[in-house]
């Protein structure tokens, strides 16, 4: 029964190489799997820096292409840009010649207007100076001529205040328009002839054809017509208006009765009454 023990020793030395074998197989098998790792690791690092160096030469050349590029496009639109600038500038250069020659121009016949402006200006203040000497003179003349006439009017008022100088006056006004005419006193007419076989006195008696005679008599009822004149309100006017028209036809009822229609002296047979106002 001795080789009880040596089986038994054999079998548990069997059993101990194998699990020395077996765990020298495992420490075999994580050993060259860690070497696996550690070698595909070091080709991704290699691989990822030799991609990296590939990179970074593509993006330094694409960079220099870029700047090339860029470089270029930057001379050619400065290039563009000058020329466009140039012509611009030659364009503007012969705008603003022919505005300037137009400006030139303008001014030039605005000098020429103004200057004529200035001349008619100054012929201008000739003439007025002149004319305002001129009216000066008139108004001057027109000033003493009204001074005058006033003085007149005043003197021909107070004279005319007399019944007797109004009919001389009016027998003048009568003879002066009988001259203008062209009648001739002992003539055409004759002047305060007595009617015959009465005691009436005609102004004026006219030698008419066929030895016919007609008389006329001068009235000059003022005193009325005077205060129509100077009246303020219409009623006052109308007033010494209507006064003044029956002093007209209390003058004509008067020379109707006296002897100056007379068939028998052959006259006609109406008188005239002279009234020496031309207004009336």
């Amino acid at each position: 029964m001795e080789w009880i023990p040596i089986v038994t020793a054999m079998a548990i030395g069997f059993a101990l190489g194998f699990l020395a074998a077996f765990a020298l197989r495992i420490v075999h098998t994580k050993t060259a799997d860690t070497l696996a790792r550690q070698i595909m690791e070091k080709s991704e690092a290699e691989k990822k820096a030799a991609l990296d160096n590939i990179l970074a030469e593509v993006k330094t050349s694409f960079g220099d292409l870029s700047f090339e590029a860029l470089r270029k496009s930057t001379e050619e639109f400065l290039k563009l840009a000058k020329a466009r600038l140039d012509a611009e500038r030659e364009v503007s250069s012969k705008e603003l010649e022919a505005k300037k020659a137009l400006i030139d121009a303008q001014l030039k016949k605005m000098n020429t207007e103004l200057e004529n402006v200035s001349l008619l200006v100054r012929d201008l203040e000739k003439d007025r100076a002149t004319k305002f000497g001129q009216l000066a003179s008139q108004l001057k003349a027109s000033q003493e001529q009204i001074s005058q006439l006033l003085k007149t009017t005043s003197a021909l008022r107070e004279a005319l205040a007399s019944t007797k100088a109004r009919g001389q006056w009016g027998e003048r006004m009568a003879e002066d328009v009988l001259r203008v005419a062209g009648f001739v006193e002992n003539v055409n007419y004759l002047k305060q002839k007595a009617v015959a076989g009465a005691g009436t006195r005609p102004d004026f008696t006219f030698l008419l054809p066929k030895d016919l005679k007609l008389n006329m008599d001068v009235k000059f009822p003022l005193d009325n017509y005077l205060r129509f004149l100077e009246a303020d309100t219409d009623i006052e006017k109308q007033k010494f208006k209507n006064n003044f028209l029956r002093d007209v036809k209390a003058r004509i009822k008067e020379i109707t009765t006296r002897d100056y229609i007379n068939p028998e002296q052959n006259t006609l047979d109406y008188v005239l009454l002279f009234i020496p106002n031309e207004q009336v």
